[in-house]
């Protein structure tokens, strides 16, 4: 009776530290590497589109983190690189959303700058028109 109780503790022992190792080493084989990388190096901004109005206006929601704290000038120039919006702010979350007349804009660039003009971010957009040349039959039977 001994020998059995001895050997079925033994046996619990055992698998008990199978286990563990097993958890800890699938614990280390999940978490990736650490990888070097500049976080200055990073995009700190975002442009994304969101899309046409009721109004059919052009919709662009503009993102820039700016820890710092630093004045920065964020500036909208149409294709012929003129100036169409530009103002200075001094946000750390900079966000905002730009409309513009669908129509009226074939490219457009978005530029965060220095205020020393130094460009720090820039995103430049091509609008299309949507044409389709593609005629489509409907036959009815």
């Amino acid at each position: 009776m001994k020998k059995q109780n001895f050997r079925m503790i033994v046996k619990r022992v055992l698998l008990g530290q199978l286990f563990t190792a097993l958890v800890f080493l699938s614990a280390n084989a999940s978490v990736s590497p650490v990888r070097n990388f500049d976080i200055t190096n990073a995009a700190k901004a975002d442009v994304k589109f969101k899309g046409i109005d009721g109004k059919n206006m052009l919709g662009f929601q503009v993102k820039y983190a700016n820890p710092s704290g630093k004045a920065f000038d964020f500036v909208v120039r149409d294709a012929f690189n003129e100036v169409i919006f530009r103002e200075t702010y001094t946000t750390t979350d900079f966000n905002k959303t730009i409309k513009l007349e669908k129509d009226e804009f074939s490219a457009l660039s978005f530029s965060i700058e220095d205020t020393f003009n130094n460009v720090i971010e820039k995103y430049n957009v091509q609008l299309e028109p949507l044409t389709s040349n593609k005629e489509v039959v409907i036959k009815k039977s």
